[in-house]
């Protein structure tokens, strides 16, 4: 399974007053485990994945756990091909759904 991070961008997210520019943390897997994993390894908490099925499943990363993100191992890709990579795995969770009818 392959891990990937894309660009940082400015979403409105503030911390401490101030606004933190973040991007996220997601997978082209169906199976989430392995994507959960490297999300604790690199010290986020479960209740902080977002599943919401508009978008694809994913944790929200600031710019420090993303270099740590990328130190681990996971690949920096544009926005672009981030969504190219969720619009891939949506068809192949719709296919996956179908097979099993």
């Amino acid at each position: 399974m392959t891990i990937y991070v894309d660009a940082l961008a400015s979403w409105g997210w503030k911390m401490r007053g101030r606004e933190v520019r973040s991007c996220h943390l997601f997978t082209d897997n169906l199976d989430l485990e392995e994507l959960h994993a490297f999300a604790e390894r690199i010290g986020m908490l479960r209740a902080w994945f977002q599943s919401d099925s508009r978008v694809a499943p994913h944790y929200d990363l600031t710019a420090s756990r993303r270099a740590a993100a990328v130190l681990h191992g996971a690949i920096e890709v544009g926005r672009r091909e981030a969504s190219g990579i969720w619009r891939a795995r949506r068809e192949a969770l719709l296919k996956a759904s179908e097979m099993t009818w």
